[in-house]
C-alpha cells in the first residue's frame, strides 16, 4: 500500500483529534463526583459490647481486609452545636446534655434536592462515633473529604493514664459564627488520629450557610495513615495534571485549527476541550491551593457555570460527529438555555444569597435529560440510516450505555465505587469515542479532497468555456464592426446615384427640357421621384445609426424653438395623414424654454415618431402632439389611435431592423429602424424614451429632454 504525504498528514491531524477527545473524555469523570460522595457500601462490622454504642473494630485487619468505611455507627445532634466537653464521657447519646439524638447511617444530607429556596439545608448539627481500634504500630487516619460549610473536628480518647483527653484535629473556622462569616476552604485534610490510640470518640461540628444542601455528604474512611496519604496525594495531583493538558491541548488544537483547511471541527474540540479543564479545575478543591481565600460561594457559582458549558460543548461535538441533518431548532433552545444559566452564574449570582445558583441543579438535570434524549436519537438513527458512520455510531452507544450503567450502578450500591475503575472504564470509553472521531474525521477530509478535485475539474471546464465564450465575443464584435463598415460604405454608394436619379426624375417631372408626350411617363416620373425620396431616408437613416454605433458621430448643438420646429414637422407630414384623413394636433403650454441640442437631429425623432404615428393609425385616426414642462425637464410626447401593441412587444419594436411581427412587416413598408433611431439620438442627448401602448387603443411615445438642455428667457437675458 503506498502512502504519500497528504495522507500521512491526515493521519498525523487525526492522531491529535484523539487526544483531545480522549483528554476531554477522561475529564468527565471529574465533572460529577456525586457517585463517589453516595456510595452504597455495606454496613461496617459491629460488635456487642456493655456500650451499644461502641462500633467495634478490634479484630479489624487492615492490613488483609483493607480501609473501613464509617458508614453506620454515628449519631447526631440536629440544630445543636455541642461542645466536646459535653460529650467528654463514652456516651453519644449524650444523656447528660439533655439534647436528643439519633441513630443515622451516613451519608446524611440535609434539605431536599429539589427545593425553590437556597435555606432549606441551612443550619448546624453535631456528630458523633464511638470507635473500638485495633492495637497497631502504625498510625492510623480519617479520610473525611469536603464538608459543607465551616466545621470544627475533635476526638475524645483516653490516655495511658486512663485519663480523657480532648484533641482539635481540624478546624476551618467558628461553627458558632457561621451566619455571619465568609465561608473559604470546606476541604478537610487527612486527620491523624492519637497514636495508640484504642478507644476515640469522634465529634463532629458542622454548621452551613451557603449550599441549600448541608450534612456530612462524605463517607469518612478510616486506614493505615500512610495509604490514605498516598491515595489522597493521587487524587490531589491528578485533577491539576489534567487542566494543564486540557489546557494545552486546547490551545494546540486552535493553532492547529488554523492551519488547517475545517477549522470549524477544531473549534469545537478546543472549546469542549477548554470547557472540561474549567469543570474540572472548580469541581476539584484545588482553586484553594493557589487562592487560598477564594469564597466558598463564588467557587460554586464557578462549579455550575462549567456545568453550563460542558453541555453544549459535548451537544456540538455530537452533532458535529453523527449529526448529517442538523436539527438547527433544538440546537439554538440547547445553547439559548445553556446562555441564560451560564450568564445567571456569572453575572446575577453574586448579587443573591450564597449557593443561591445550587437551585439551578435539578431545572438543569432535567434540561440535561432531555437533550441526552435528543443524542440517544441522533445515535440512534445514525446506527439505523448510517453508511459510512454506521460502525462509530455502535460504538458512541456501547460507549455511552457503559458509562451510564457503571455510573447507576454504582449510585445505588450495586457495584462498589472505584477511583481508579472509574479512569480505566473512562479511558475505555475515550479509546471507543477517539476512534469514532478519528475514521469520521478522515470521512470529512477525504469528502472535502473529493470536493476540492470536483470543484478543480468544474473551475477547468469553466476557465474552458469563458476562454471560448471571449472568442465568441471578439467574432461577435468583429462581425458587427465588419456589418457597420458596409452599412457605411453601401449606404454612400447608394447615395450617390440615389441623388441622380432624384435630380432627373425631378428635372423630367418639371418638363424643364419639354413636356413629356405620354401621360403615363409623367406619372412613372413621379413614382420614380417618390420611390427615390424614400430609399435615399433609408440610407441617410442608416448612416446614421451606424455613425452613432461607431462613436463617430458628433452633436451640432444650438438654442431654437421646440415649438415652432414641432409645428414645422407637422406641416412635412400633413400630406401623408391627409391621404389616410388622420387629424395632427398640437398641445403645448405657454412660456416653454428655448432647448439647446441639435437642431437637425431632433427634426429625425420628430419625423420618425410622426411618422409611424401615422402609418400605424387607422383612417380617420388621430395624433396628437403635446409639449410640456415635467420636474425633469421638457416633456414632448406623441399620441395616436392606431393599432398599438402588446407591452412585450415593445421591446422588439425598438430592436433595429425589427417589426412586431412578420405580417406586420408585409402590411406596412420599412426595416424597422425608425423607434432605434430615436432611441440612439434621445441617448445622444441624454433624453428619455418612454413607450405606452395597448393592442387596438394606440401608442403613447414621449421623449424628455433633461433640464440643463432647457434655456429660460430670464437665462438666455443674462447671456
Amino acid at each position: 500500500m503506498s502512502i504519500d504525504v497528504a495522507k500521512a498528514c491526515q493521519r498525523g491531524r487525526a492522531a491529535v483529534c484523539t487526544v483531545v477527545i480522549s483528554v476531554c473524555l477522561l475529564a468527565a469523570t471529574l465533572m460529577g463526583p456525586a457517585a463517589a460522595m453516595t456510595p452504597g457500601a455495606p454496613p461496617n462490622p459491629q460488635a456487642t459490647t456493655t456500650n451499644p454504642e461502641l462500633v467495634n473494630y478490634t479484630n479489624w485487619n487492615f492490613e488483609e481486609q483493607g480501609a473501613i468505611r464509617l458508614v453506620s455507627g454515628w449519631r447526631v445532634f440536629r440544630n445543636k452545636l455541642l461542645a466536646p466537653e459535653q460529650l467528654r464521657g463514652f456516651d453519644c447519646k449524650g444523656a447528660t446534655t439533655g439534647y436528643a439524638s439519633e441513630r443515622i447511617s451516613l451519608p446524611d444530607v440535609w434539605g431536599p434536592a429539589l427545593t425553590s429556596t437556597v435555606s432549606s439545608g441551612h443550619g448546624v448539627a453535631t456528630y458523633c462515633i464511638e470507635l473500638d481500634l485495633p492495637q497497631s504500630e502504625r498510625f492510623l487516619a480519617l479520610r473525611f473529604g469536603t464538608l459543607r460549610t465551616i466545621s470544627r473536628i475533635t476526638a475524645v480518647y483516653q490516655g495511658d493514664d486512663a485519663h480523657l483527653d480532648v484533641i482539635p484535629l481540624y478546624q476551618n473556622g467558628d461553627p458558632l459564627r457561621a451566619p455571619n462569616v465568609e465561608s473559604l476552604n470546606p476541604a478537610v485534610p487527612l486527620i491523624s488520629l492519637p497514636y495508640r490510640g484504642e478507644r476515640v470518640r469522634i465529634i463532629v461540628q458542622l454548621a452551613n450557610y451557603v449550599h441549600k444542601q448541608g450534612g456530612l455528604i462524605d463517607v469518612p474512611t478510616l486506614d493505615y495513615y500512610s495509604r490514605l496519604d498516598a491515595q489522597q496525594r493521587r487524587d490531589a495531583s491528578l485533577p491539576m495534571a489534567l487542566v494543564l493538558v486540557l489546557l494545552m491541548v486546547s490551545i494546540g488544537t486552535v493553532i492547529i485549527g488554523r492551519m488547517s483547511g475545517n477549522q470549524m471541527r477544531y473549534n469545537v474540540f478546543a472549546f469542549l476541550t477548554a470547557a472540561s479543564a474549567f469543570r474540572v479545575f472548580f469541581v476539584s478543591d484545588i482553586i484553594w491551593d493557589y487562592w487560598p481565600s477564594f469564597p466558598l460561594s463564588r467557587k460554586y457559582d464557578f462549579e455550575y457555570l462549567s456545568l453550563f458549558l460542558v453541555l453544549p460543548a459535548y451537544y456540538m461535538f455530537v452533532v458535529m460527529l453523527l449529526g448529517r441533518d442538523k436539527n438547527w431548532f433544538f440546537s439554538k433552545i440547547v445553547y439559548s438555555v445553556s446562555g441564560l444559566f451560564a450568564c445567571f452564574a456569572v453575572f446575577a449570582a453574586p448579587f443573591f444569597a450564597p449557593g443561591t445558583v445550587t437551585l439551578l441543579r435539578e431545572p438543569f438535570q432535567v434540561f440535561w435529560i432531555i437533550n441526552g434524549f435528543v443524542i440517544a436519537f441522533i445515535i440512534i438513527r445514525a446506527v439505523v440510516l448510517g453508511r459510512g458512520e454506521k460502525l462509530d455510531a455502535v460504538i458512541v452507544m456501547f460507549a455511552a450505555v457503559v458509562m451510564a450503567g457503571y455510573e447507576l450502578l454504582s449510585v445505588f450500591g450495586l457495584v462498589p465505587f472505584s477511583m481508579e475503575w472509574s479512569q480505566l472504564l473512562v479511558l475505555l470509553v475515550t479509546m471507543l469515542h477517539a476512534r469514532a472521531f478519528v475514521v469520521s474525521f478522515r470521512g470529512v477530509e477525504a469528502e472535502r479532497d473529493q470536493l476540492t478535485e470536483s470543484l478543480l475539474e468544474a473551475n477547468t471546464a469553466l476557465e474552458g468555456q469563458a476562454t471560448d465564450l471571449r472568442l465568441a465575443l471578439r467574432r461577435a464584435e468583429e462581425s458587427s464592426r465588419a456589418k457597420n463598415e458596409f452599412l457605411a460604405t453601401m449606404s454612400h454608394e447608394l447615395r450617390t446615384p440615389l441623388n441622380a436619379i432624384i435630380g432627373f426624375s425631378e428635372v423630367m417631372e418639371k418638363e424643364a427640357f419639354g413636356p413629356l408626350e405620354n401621360k403615363h411617363y409623367k406619372d412613372y416620373v413621379k413614382d420614380i421621384y417618390g420611390s427615390g425620396r424614400h430609399l435615399l431616408s433609408i440610407v441617410n437613416d442608416i448612416l446614421d445609426l451606424a455613425r452613432i454605433e461607431s462613436g463617430n458621430d458628433e452633436l451640432y448643438e444650438d438654442e431654437f424653438d421646440p415649438v415652432l420646429v414641432v409645428e414645422a414637422m407637422l406641416r412635412i407630414v400633413g400630406p401623408q395623414a391627409a391621404l389616410k384623413n388622420i387629424r395632427c394636433n398640437l398641445e403645448c403650454a405657454s412660456d416653454l424654454p428655448m432647448l439647446h441640442a441639435d437642431q437637425r437631429k431632433f427634426k429625425q425623432i420628430l419625423i420618425n415618431l410622426l411618422n409611424n404615428a401615422i402609418k400605424f393609425n387607422f383612417e380617420g385616426g388621430r395624433v396628437t402632439v403635446s409639449i410640456d414642462m415635467v420636474d425633469n425637464g421638457l416633456k414632448i410626447e406623441i399620441k395616436d389611435t392606431g393599432i398599438g401593441m402588446n407591452k412585450d412587444d415593445i421591446p422588439r419594436a425598438l430592436a433595429r431592423f425589427q417589426q412586431v411581427d412578420s405580417e406586420l412587416a408585409r402590411r406596412y413598408e420599412g426595416l424597422g429602424i425608425g423607434l432605434s433611431l430615436v432611441d440612439a439620438l434621445s441617448e445622444q442627448h441624454g433624453a428619455t424614451l418612454e413607450i405606452e401602448s395597448e393592442m387596438g387603443l394606440g401608442t403613447r411615445v414621449s421623449v424628455t429632454f433633461p433640464e440643463k438642455r432647457l434655456l429660460f428667457p430670464a437665462q438666455k437675458a443674462a447671456i
